[in-house]
């Protein structure tokens, strides 16, 4: 079986809360999936986002590590 991909499609950086912590820099990588579907995931803004990830993906920093 083959896992479905998922490119991406746009980010951005904000502020938002992440790690217990608010006002946090972060970058938001939306990616969109073979099967038409979108999945976002919010990252450090010092990191960069992966190009593709399966669509199952629960966190990024699984792949950017």
């Amino acid at each position: 079986m083959t896992a479905i991909l998922c490119a991406l499609a746009l980010q951005g950086v904000t502020m938002a809360y992440m790690d217990g912590q608010p006002n946090v820099l972060v970058r938001r990588c939306t990616y969109k999936c073979r099967d038409n579907s979108e999945t976002t995931h919010q990252i450090y803004e010092e990191d960069y986002c992966p190009r593709v990830i399966p669509k199952g993906t629960r966190s990024l920093y699984y792949y950017i590590k």
